[in-house]
Protein backbone atom coordinates (compact mmCIF):
# COMPACT_ATOMS: atom_id res chain seq x y z
CA UNK A 1 0.00 0.00 0.00
CA UNK A 2 2.79 2.09 1.17
CA UNK A 3 4.46 1.52 -2.52
CA UNK A 4 1.36 2.36 -4.59
CA UNK A 5 0.61 5.88 -2.12
CA UNK A 6 4.30 7.32 -2.96
CA UNK A 7 3.51 5.93 -6.63
CA UNK A 8 0.05 8.16 -7.10
CA UNK A 9 2.13 11.20 -5.23
CA UNK A 10 4.96 10.96 -7.14
CA UNK A 11 2.89 11.02 -10.71
CA UNK A 12 0.82 13.88 -8.87
CA UNK A 13 2.44 16.62 -11.00
CA UNK A 14 -0.17 17.67 -12.97
CA UNK A 15 -3.74 18.61 -12.99
CA UNK A 16 -5.36 16.15 -15.12
CA UNK A 17 -4.74 12.33 -13.17
CA UNK A 18 -7.60 10.95 -11.33
CA UNK A 19 -8.10 8.35 -8.87
CA UNK A 20 -10.39 5.63 -8.22
CA UNK A 21 -11.42 2.20 -6.84
CA UNK A 22 -12.88 -0.92 -9.10
CA UNK A 23 -14.77 -2.96 -7.60
CA UNK A 24 -16.78 -6.35 -8.73
CA UNK A 25 -20.23 -7.74 -7.77
CA UNK A 26 -20.53 -10.87 -5.67
CA UNK A 27 -21.48 -13.83 -7.31
CA UNK A 28 -24.29 -14.61 -5.07
CA UNK A 29 -25.45 -10.69 -5.34
CA UNK A 30 -25.36 -11.23 -9.42
CA UNK A 31 -27.14 -14.25 -9.10
CA UNK A 32 -29.72 -12.55 -7.30
CA UNK A 33 -30.44 -10.42 -9.23
CA UNK A 34 -30.40 -12.20 -12.05
CA UNK A 35 -32.95 -14.79 -10.23
CA UNK A 36 -35.09 -11.22 -9.59
CA UNK A 37 -34.43 -9.89 -13.51
CA UNK A 38 -36.10 -13.43 -14.22
CA UNK A 39 -39.16 -12.81 -12.38
CA UNK A 40 -39.77 -9.45 -13.46
CA UNK A 41 -39.64 -10.73 -17.44
CA UNK A 42 -41.76 -13.35 -17.06
CA UNK A 43 -44.09 -11.02 -15.61
CA UNK A 44 -43.61 -8.46 -18.54
CA UNK A 45 -43.93 -10.89 -20.80
CA UNK A 46 -47.79 -11.79 -19.79
CA UNK A 47 -50.35 -11.34 -22.22
CA UNK A 48 -52.80 -9.51 -20.45
CA UNK A 49 -52.25 -6.02 -18.68
CA UNK A 50 -51.13 -6.44 -15.01
CA UNK A 51 -53.30 -5.83 -12.26
CA UNK A 52 -52.78 -3.73 -8.90
CA UNK A 53 -51.01 -6.44 -7.35
CA UNK A 54 -49.15 -7.37 -10.15
CA UNK A 55 -48.01 -3.85 -10.73
CA UNK A 56 -47.37 -3.80 -6.61
CA UNK A 57 -45.12 -6.93 -6.62
CA UNK A 58 -43.30 -5.77 -9.82
CA UNK A 59 -42.36 -2.85 -8.14
CA UNK A 60 -41.41 -4.34 -4.63
CA UNK A 61 -39.17 -6.54 -7.39
CA UNK A 62 -37.22 -3.61 -8.96
CA UNK A 63 -36.62 -2.46 -5.71
CA UNK A 64 -35.15 -5.31 -4.00
CA UNK A 65 -32.58 -4.94 -7.34
CA UNK A 66 -32.05 -1.48 -6.17
CA UNK A 67 -31.51 -2.39 -2.91
CA UNK A 68 -28.78 -5.35 -4.02
CA UNK A 69 -26.93 -2.76 -6.12
CA UNK A 70 -26.66 -0.22 -3.30
CA UNK A 71 -25.96 -2.75 -0.73
CA UNK A 72 -21.83 -3.04 0.14
CA UNK A 73 -21.92 -6.43 0.94
CA UNK A 74 -22.97 -6.81 -2.79
CA UNK A 75 -19.60 -5.55 -4.21
CA UNK A 76 -15.77 -6.21 -3.36
CA UNK A 77 -12.47 -4.13 -4.01
CA UNK A 78 -10.61 -5.58 -7.29
CA UNK A 79 -8.55 -2.45 -7.46
CA UNK A 80 -6.93 1.01 -6.87
CA UNK A 81 -6.38 2.99 -9.89
CA UNK A 82 -4.72 6.29 -11.17
CA UNK A 83 -5.04 7.41 -14.48
CA UNK A 84 -3.36 10.70 -16.69
CA UNK A 85 -5.80 12.23 -19.46
CA UNK A 86 -3.81 13.75 -22.34
CA UNK A 87 -5.16 16.00 -25.13
CA UNK A 88 -3.73 17.41 -28.25
CA UNK A 89 -5.39 19.88 -30.46
CA UNK A 90 -4.34 21.32 -33.75
CA UNK A 91 -6.09 24.20 -35.45
CA UNK A 92 -5.39 25.46 -38.64
CA UNK A 93 -6.84 27.78 -40.91
CA UNK A 94 -8.34 31.65 -40.64
CA UNK A 95 -10.52 32.84 -38.07
CA UNK A 96 -11.24 36.73 -38.67
CA UNK A 97 -14.75 37.48 -39.44
CA UNK A 98 -15.79 34.27 -40.78
CA UNK A 99 -13.73 31.11 -40.11
CA UNK A 100 -12.37 28.55 -41.98
CA UNK A 101 -10.54 26.07 -39.96
CA UNK A 102 -9.63 22.67 -39.67
CA UNK A 103 -9.31 20.84 -36.33
CA UNK A 104 -7.46 17.82 -35.50
CA UNK A 105 -7.90 16.83 -31.47
CA UNK A 106 -6.96 13.51 -29.84
CA UNK A 107 -7.75 12.10 -26.59
CA UNK A 108 -6.55 9.63 -24.50
CA UNK A 109 -6.23 7.81 -20.91
CA UNK A 110 -3.56 6.01 -19.62
CA UNK A 111 -2.79 4.17 -16.24
CA UNK A 112 -0.28 5.48 -14.32
CA UNK A 113 -0.40 2.81 -11.25
CA UNK A 114 -2.81 -0.04 -9.98
CA UNK A 115 -3.17 -1.35 -7.03
CA UNK A 116 -4.68 -4.88 -6.74
CA UNK A 117 -6.80 -6.05 -4.19
CA UNK A 118 -6.09 -8.96 -2.22
CA UNK A 119 -9.11 -11.52 -1.79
Amino acid sequence: MKLYQTKVKLNATRGNQFHGERQRMTPEAAAEINAYRGALRLMERAAQAPSDAERQEMLRIRGKIGALLQAPKSWRSHALYSYETNASQRTNGLSYVFAAQSVKQISAQRELSALPARV
